[in-house]
């Protein structure tokens, strides 16, 4: 499966750096053993750097799923994000879009922005969402930072509330110090 993501990744983002990274603490190597990340480097200044998990959809849960993030900067903090909803997924399963997960710490340094909002890729589309393999198609599902009062909202109001309130106030995801919409 590593190697076809790959290829994904390879294929939406042609000509752009992509590095296989590795974590190789916590439990993750147990549930995941060929678990990786590819980080997609910014492909012009301002676009983002990309985090695309490998292995997640390897765990016999359902759905077949990977996860991506976007991020304004490098940080192993993104790697390690991945390896934890990835290892969550294999582990309890359920990951899915509108699931609010909480990470527990901050997404980056110093930021506020503690829970992820699981949702459709939208800035990529479907061309970068779905992915055949033998096995069946794979989803790649977008990780959004969110507030802890945005995930309050999200568990009252639903999770597709949340991502209008977001588009109305044309949030900048890639801003980990950005303020709460609620």
């Amino acid at each position: 499966m590593r190697e076809r993501i790959h290829r994904h990744v390879h294929g939406f983002w042609p000509g752009v750096h992509v590095n296989d990274l590795q974590w190789d603490l916590g439990p993750v190597k147990e549930a995941i053993p060929d678990f990786h990340v590819c980080e997609v480097e910014r492909s012009a200044p301002g676009e983002p750097f990309v985090y695309v998990s490998a292995g997640a959809s390897s765990a016999a849960t359902q759905p077949r799923v990977e996860f991506f993030l976007m991020a304004g900067m490098p940080d192993p903090l993104h790697v390690e994000a991945l390896a934890l909803v990835a290892y969550f997924h294999a582990t309890w399963g359920g990951v899915d879009v509108g699931r609010v997960l909480d990470l527990g710490r901050p997404w980056c340094e110093g930021s506020a922005l503690q829970h992820f909002l699981v949702s459709v890729p939208y800035p990529y589309g479907p061309a970068f969402e779905y992915m055949d393999s033998p096995d069946g198609p794979v989803r790649l599902l977008w990780l959004l930072p969110i507030t802890q009062q945005e995930a309050e909202y999200a568990a009252r109001e639903g999770y597709e509330g949340l991502e209008d309130l977001l588009e109305q106030h044309e949030v900048d995801f890639l801003d980990p110090a950005r303020p709460s919409v609620v």
